[in-house]
């Protein structure tokens, strides 16, 4: 390596420190991360639990013992057997290095460095393991603050990106706690919620009760319920005819009379409970469309 010369291959070249404690036997050139005591333990990349991987072990460690270990730079070791200009991960072998990303289920894929011959490498376990194209985690990834990102890509083909529950793929959204063919409204908080009184089915939208405070401007009102026609105010519309209910001055129920719309067409309704009895007729008007009452005596 022209320009650079290494010192020292068996304890390594580069930055060191001899700090931190073993908090288990640590054989040599094996990859260590820092356990919930704070203390070297060898990295494990089966899972996040054991991970990340800061460094390498230049000497034995011993339990409780401080021991050397290699944050970032060179070592050699003759047993190694790299292929030149390969990348070096952290293996599911524990303290092991490999020149194979993991890629069993929850394993955790961290560059850690790179081989310069077969027996001599450049190591940086926090910095190369999070740059480029390293860093890819197969299993749990806690982040405390803030992910900024420009994008983010399904890991396993066909089954989109899961945040909080919601599913995104393919440009569409997928809510578990959403019913399908319901339409979803913002709920108490602003989430999302839909209810069975509310479906959209093809071109169709169906809800069970509309409070119009306003006035409803439709061209067209069809029945809901096969042969239940239609009721407005009291006025049942059915097969092109209609059933009028007339109540009295108490506000009692009258025999109903239908009949269908057409020129002509009357209907009589007697009040009762007036002195005296009074009864109108109502004839409807097809050309104006309207109905005109006459009393009778």
């Amino acid at each position: 390596m022209s320009g650079y010369e290494v010192r020292n291959y068996a304890q390594g070249d580069g930055l060191h420190t001899e700090q931190i404690q073993g908090g288990a036997t640590v054989a040599r050139y094996q990859l260590v991360y820092v356990d919930a005591t704070g203390r070297w333990v060898e990295a494990d990349a089966d899972a996040v639990a054991t991970m990340p991987v800061l460094g390498l072990a230049t000497q034995p460690i011993v339990l409780g013992q401080k021991g050397r270990v290699l944050i970032q730079g060179f070592a050699n070791y003759n047993v190694w057997t790299w292929a030149p200009g390969g990348i070096l991960y952290a293996d599911t072998v524990t303290g092991d290095l490999t020149q194979v990303a993991p890629a069993g289920a929850g394993d955790v894929i961290q560059e850690v460095g790179v081989a310069i011959s077969a027996t001599l490498i450049y190591f940086d376990g926090a910095g190369l393991g999070r740059s480029g194209s390293g860093g890819t985690f197969l299993g749990d990834v806690d982040i405390f603050g803030t992910l900024t990102v420009d994008t983010i890509n399904e890991h396993t083909l066909n089954a989109g990106v899961t945040i909080e529950g919601v599913i995104l793929e393919n440009g569409g959204i997928t809510i578990p706690t959403l019913t399908a063919t319901r339409v979803p409204f913002a709920g108490v908080g602003g989430l999302l919620e839909d209810d069975a009184d509310m479906t959209f089915i093809t071109d169709t939208l169906t809800v069970t009760n509309v409070d119009i405070t306003n006035t409803l401007t439709v061209d067209t009102i069809n029945e809901y319920t096969a042969d239940a026609g239609v009721t407005v105010e009291g006025v049942l519309m059915e097969n092109s005819a209609f059933t009028i209910n007339s109540e009295n001055q108490a506000g009692e129920i009258l025999e109903p009379v239908t009949l269908p719309i057409g020129d002509g067409h009357m209907i009589r309704v007697r009040y009762t409970g007036f002195a005296p009895d009074r009864c109108v007729q109502w004839i409807y008007d097809l050309t104006n469309t309207t109905w005109h009452g006459v009393e009778l005596l």
